[in-house]
C-alpha cells in the first residue's frame, strides 16, 4: 500500500501544526511519508504538537502505522528537527518497525539550537523532553525529575531576566500532575526562548500528551445523576467543571482534591503568563477568562474543526535585570 504524504508546512511556529489541515488521512492504515522538504523555520514549542498529531496517527491502530521521511540529503531544517529530538522519540513510538529514518541520525538528537536571524537577535531552542512517565510504577515519581530538568533549563535565563521561576515551574509541575493522574500516557515539552532588541525575553513552550483531553475525561467520569445529561454538555460546561475548585474526575483519590485546574490558571494570570489549552476541536484562551460563566467561557474559545490532540501552549515575557 502506497505511503500517505503529511506535507509540513514551510513554517512549524506558533500554533500552526495545530491548525494546519491534512488530507484524510486519518481513518486509512497506510504507512506514512513525512514531508519537511519545504520547510525553513522550525521552534521546539511548535515541533513538539506536530510530534503529538504523527504520533497519534501512528499509535491510533491496533497494528501501529509505519512512517519514514527523507533519508538522503539533509538540509539545514531538517538537521534542527533532529537535534530537538523530533525523530529519536517518533522512533519511541513505532514498534513494528521495517521503515526508518536513517539511523545514523540518532547520533544528533537532543541538543540545543541557538540560531540568529533578521527577526530576533536569537532564539534558543530546547530539544523535546519526552516525559516517559510510563516507566514510573507511580506515576507522580515523574514530578521531581520534570522539576529539576525545567528549573537546569531555565536557571541560566532567570539570573539575567525578571520572571518568577518558582510559579512557572509549579504552573508546568501541575499540568504534568493531571497527565499523571488522568491518563495512562507519556508526555512532551518543547521549549523556545526569543531574545529581542529592547532587552527582554519570551519563553514559549508547549506541553501536552496523549490522552483524550479534560473535555472528555471530564465527560468519561461524570457523577451518575449527571449522565442524563451527558449529551447536553458542550465543551463550555466541562471546562466550567474542570476549572471550578474542588471538582474532580477521581473522588476516591487520596491525592487529587480537584484543585490543579484552577491553581493553573490562578497562577498563570499571577506571573502574567499567557496560556492556552488545545483540546476537544478547540482553542481556549485560559487566561483571557474572567469568570466561570457560560457567556465568558464562550467567548473565549475558538474552533479548530479537527481533533488535533491536547496540549497547553504557553507565552512569558521578561525584561532584563
Amino acid at each position: 500500500m502506497k505511503s500517505s504524504q503529511i506535507k509540513i508546512w514551510p513554517e512549524i511556529q506558533g500554533y500552526l501544526p495545530t491548525i494546519v489541515p491534512w488530507q484524510s488521512i486519518e481513518n486509512n492504515e497506510s504507512d506514512l511519508f513525512i514531508d519537511f522538504s519545504n520547510c525553513k523555520s522550525v521552534y521546539s514549542s511548535s515541533l513538539a504538537p506536530l510530534l503529538l498529531r504523527i504520533i497519534k496517527l501512528i499509535v491510533q491502530k491496533k497494528k501501529n502505522r509505519k512512517w519514514e521521511t527523507h533519508n538522503d540529503i539533509i538540509s539545514e531544517t531538517l538537521l534542527k528537527i533532529i537535534y530537538l529530538n523530533f525523530f529519536n522519540i517518533l522512533e519511541y513510538y513505532e514498534l513494528n518497525t521495517s521503515i526508518f529514518w536513517n539511523k545514523d541520525f540518532a547520533k544528533y538528537h537532543n541538543q540545543k539550537i541557538i540560531e540568529q536571524n533578521i527577526t530576533y537577535i536569537e532564539v534558543h531552542s530546547i530539544p523535546i523532553y519526552h516525559i516517559n512517565i510510563e516507566n514510573y510504577t507511580d506515576r507522580r515519581d515523574i514530578l521531581k525529575t520534570f522539576r529539576k530538568e525545567i528549573n537546569t533549563i531555565l536557571i541560566p535565563y532567570f539570573e539575567d531576566y525578571d520572571f518568577n521561576l518558582t510559579q512557572l515551574i509549579l504552573i508546568l509541575n501541575e499540568i504534568l500532575k493531571n497527565t499523571a493522574d488522568h491518563t495512562s500516557t507519556n508526555a512532551f515539552f518543547g521549549m523556545d526562548v526569543i531574545f529581542f532588541s529592547n532587552q527582554t525575553i519570551e519563553i514559549n513552550f508547549a506541553i501536552g500528551d496523549l490522552g483524550v483531553g479534560i473535555n472528555m475525561n471530564v465527560k468519561n467520569h461524570l457523577p451518575e445523576e449527571q449522565l442524563k445529561r451527558y449529551e447536553f454538555w458542550d465543551l463550555t460546561q466541562t471546562y466550567r467543571f474542570a476549572l471550578s475548585r474542588g471538582n474532580t474526575t477521581k473522588p476516591d483519590s487520596i491525592n487529587n482534591k480537584g484543585m490543579g485546574m484552577s491553581l493553573i490558571l490562578d497562577g498563570a494570570k499571577e506571573i502574567g503568563l499567557e496560556l492556552s489549552v488545545f483540546d476537544a476541536e478547540s482553542r481556549g484562551l485560559l487566561t483571557e477568562i474572567e469568570s466561570l460563566t457560560h457567556s465568558e467561557l464562550r467567548k473565549n474559545f475558538y474552533n479548530i474543526g479537527r481533533n488535533i490532540g491536547f496540549y497547553y501552549h504557553g507565552k512569558l515575557k521578561a525584561k532584563k535585570i
